[in-house]
């Protein structure tokens, strides 16, 4: 992967505005490798790198990086949105949280189980709903029969009229 910082502009917030090139192998780059080749090439510390955009073209090996560099934590988290935050940590941290969620994730088959014998229950209850569908259908029928009497009434009455005339 090599890497190339096209401008490195300071701004009015208290950030560099860094926008670089990226020509590399088979694979796009993650976020967290192009956060360690900037904070490198910059002179920033790592944590104070976002990697705000990452666009390619298809069928090319290069992409354009629009990145920002922080003064400091305090501006990072003041400025940027939490989401986008979240979206350049390390994945260091995130390890962490899934082993103290493994056991968690162990305790959850064992609610899951009651679940499943809930779900066995509620089978009757759909075929009483079942049992209620023809009784609705029924109520169609009616009103088919009593569209019928309708039209027989009004082929009487005209029959009546044609003789009255």
């Amino acid at each position: 992967m090599e890497l190339k910082i096209e401008s490195q502009e300071k701004s009015v917030l208290p950030r560099q505005d860094i926008t670089a090139t990226v020509s590399f192998g088979q694979v796009t780059p993650s976020r967290k490798e192009l956060k360690k080749a900037l904070a490198k090439k910059a002179g920033v510390k790592e944590e104070l790198v976002i990697v705000r955009n990452v666009y390619t073209e298809y069928g090319e090996r290069k992409a354009f990086v629009k990145a920002y560099a922080y003064d400091s934590e305090d501006a990072l988290k003041h400025i940027e949105y939490a989401k986008v935050i979240e979206k350049n940590k390390s994945a260091e941290p995130k390890k962490e949280e899934k082993t103290e969620e493994s056991p968690a994730k162990e305790e959850k088959p064992k609610e899951e189980a009651p679940k499943q014998e809930e779900k066995k229950e509620e089978p009757p209850k759909a075929e009483e709903k079942k049992e209620e569908k023809p009784k609705e259908e029924a109520k169609p029928e009616k009103e088919a029969e009593k569209q019928e009497e309708k039209a027989e009434e009004k082929k009487e009455e005209v029959k009546a009229e044609e003789k009255g005339e």
